[in-house]
């Protein structure tokens, strides 16, 4: 998804649907920006 500004929520529900489509990941890096610090995240 390519967007200027993604919402932690976004961030999380692109995920799921990546994962279940693909299987999930072994692993995933992020820039540690806060939408991928958060709560929506961690769940």
């Amino acid at each position: 998804m390519v967007d200027t500004s993604l919402s932690d929520l976004r961030v999380a529900r692109e995920l799921d649907a990546l994962i279940a489509k693909r299987g999930k990941p072994l692993m995933i890096v992020s820039d540690n920006g806060t939408e991928f610090t958060c709560i929506a995240i961690l769940r």
